[in-house]
């Protein structure tokens, strides 16, 4: 097959070799190899840069990298390679999805949501008593889900709830609570040492790998992540992550970025994007 001889943008003196280009492909990618040839100091001064792109090609290839190697009679040798922005290259990202694990107060847990409908859903006042009987130091009070208020104080915090029985300590009079059946199954797990309960939340990744510095957005504010991500649904996202490294001095940077889901999150204190 007949070829015409292509030249090297930037000189006419550098021509390309006439085994050139080699192409071959993967299953994301399109690879090209090329070689071209001139004097010494053409190839030196017009050397490509990373990043650049090839229009002569089938689809648009980004150089990634050239090596250069000087020949008897002033003459050097150019070679480049280039590939696709395919996975793993510029311009076209990656997704992944990885879920998790998430520690919540154990008062967050939704059968212990106040108003809510879970098993042992509290009240106002059973929160309220419940941080009372925390600061009990009678562990004997404390291990019967009771507490003390003097009798004295005409605050003691409890709502409408009567005192079950009195105690005498060092002359001073006590009313004492008891918690309800349902903050019970609660101080019960506290009295365990169980402070909090686990769960697992989704996180979409996107991962873009370019030539130049991207651009950075913040974090912290409700956002979808991209819909090609296929992240699960039921949940609302929120941005966690914003990282750019780069691969070496005069390699690729690479950038991720993450959506965490959550159940719910409160508006008045994360905005959206």
């Amino acid at each position: 097959m007949s070829q015409q001889t292509p030249v090297w943008v930037g000189s006419t003196a550098i021509t390309e070799c006439p085994d050139s280009p080699q192409i071959s492909y993967d299953a994301n990618r399109f690879m090209v190899t090329r070689h071209y040839e001139g004097p010494w100091d053409a190839i030196i001064s017009n050397q490509p840069v990373n990043g650049q792109s090839w229009q002569d090609m089938p689809t648009a290839v980004l150089i990634t990298k050239t090596s250069l190697t000087p020949k008897p009679g002033g003459i050097g040798h150019l070679e480049v390679y280039g590939e696709t922005p395919g996975t793993g290259n510029s311009g076209t990202p990656t997704y992944e999805i990885e879920w998790v694990e998430v520690d919540r107060p154990l008062i967050m847990n939704p059968i212990f949501a106040v108003g809510g409908s879970g098993a042992y859903a509290l009240t106002a006042q059973d929160v309220a008593m419940i941080g009372k009987w925390e600061e009990e130091d009678n562990f004997v009070l404390k291990n019967a889900f009771q507490y003390k208020v003097p009798q004295d104080n005409n605050n003691p915090g409890t709502g409408s709830a009567a005192p079950t029985s009195t105690t005498t300590v060092n002359g001073v009079t006590f009313n004492v609570y008891t918690l309800s059946t349902n903050a019970q199954f609660y101080a019960g797990k506290r009295l365990k040492g169980i402070e909090s309960y686990r769960l697992w939340a989704p996180v979409a990744r996107q991962t873009i790998e370019t030539y130049t510095l991207p651009g950075s957005n913040p974090c912290g504010v409700i956002e979808a992540p991209p819909d090609a991500i296929g992240a699960p649904t039921g949940y609302t996202y929120q941005r966690s992550a914003q990282r750019a490294t780069k691969t070496g001095r005069y390699g690729k940077w690479q950038q991720q970025q993450e959506w965490q889901g959550a159940d719910t999150i409160d508006t008045d204190l994360y905005p959206s994007a």
